[in-house]
C-alpha cells in the first residue's frame, strides 16, 4: 500500500483533513495517491504533519515492516501514561508508598515492536534469497534441502549437525540463532562430537586456534 494512503488511514485522517492542515486542495492529495508520487516540497511540509514518520516512507509502497513501524510510532505519539499510587510494605513491616507509571498503549506498542522485529528479520531472509524480480538468487535445491532439514525434529542428528556447522561458522562473540552455545552443558556425545569437528576444521584452515 502507498505510504502516504497508510499513515492516513493509521492516523484515522481523511484526505480532506490532511488538505486542510496543509492548506491545498484535497484534490491533490487524491492525485499524489492515486499516482504513488508526492513532490518533494510536499514531503517536507507532510513532516510537519507527521514529525516523527520518516520522510521515505511518505511516497513509496510500504513493505510489512513498514507498515508496523507506522503503527508503532502512531501509538507511542497517542499513548496516555498515569502515575499510580499503591500501598506497599517494607522488611520491617511499615507501610509505604510506591508509584507505576501505567501506559495505555504499553501492550500494544510491545507486540509491535516484537512483529517488527521478526518482519525484519524474515525481510533480511527474502532478500537474500529472491532478486527484486522474484528470481532465485540462491541455489534452489540448496535452499529445500535447507528448509527439510529445519522442518525436522530439533532432536534430529541432521538438525544436530547443522546447528554445529553454524556454531562454527559464526564469530564466537555474536548471537547464535540456531540454539544455545556447544560449549554449555553438552551432552558427552556431544561435546566430543564439537572438538573433534572444531579440530577438523582447523586442520584444513577453516578456522583458526579451536
Amino acid at each position: 500500500m502507498f505510504g502516504l494512503k497508510f499513515i492516513l488511514q493509521t492516523y484515522n485522517m481523511s484526505n480532506s483533513d490532511l488538505a486542510n492542515k496543509l492548506e491545498i486542495n484535497r484534490a491533490n492529495i487524491s492525485m499524489w495517491i492515486k499516482n504513488n508520487d508526492i513532490p518533494p516540497v510536499r514531503v517536507t511540509e507532510l513532516k510537519k504533519v507527521f514529525p516523527n514518520i520518516p520522510s521515505e516512507l511518505f511516497s513509496k509502497d510500504l513493505k510489512a515492516s513498514e507498515k508496523i513501524l507506522v503503527q508503532e510510532i502512531y501509538f507511542t505519539e497517542t499513548d496516555e501514561v498515569e502515575v499510580v499510587e499503591y500501598p506497599a510494605w517494607d522488611d520491617e513491616g511499615y507501610e509505604y508508598t510506591k508509584t507505576q507509571v501505567v501506559s495505555q498503549h504499553e501492550g500494544v506498542i510491545g507486540h509491535l515492536r516484537g512483529e517488527y522485529d521478526r518482519q525484519i528479520l524474515l525481510e533480511s531472509y527474502e532478500s537474500l534469497i529472491f532478486d527484486e524480480g522474484g528470481d532465485f538468487q540462491l541455489n534452489e535445491k540448496l535452499l529445500k534441502r535447507f528448509l527439510n532439514i529445519l522442518q525436522d525434529s530439533r532432536d534430529s542428528e541432521q538438525f544436530l549437525l547443522l546447528k554445529m556447522m553454524f556454531y562454527f561458522l559464526q564469530p564466537y562473540n555474536k548471537d547464535f540463532g540456531f540454539g544455545s552455545d556447544p560449549d554449555l552443558s553438552p551432552t558427552v556425545k556431544n561435546a566430543k562430537m564439537y572438538k573433534e569437528f572444531g579440530e577438523l576444521l582447523e586442520k584444513y584452515g577453516f578456522i583458526n586456534q579451536f
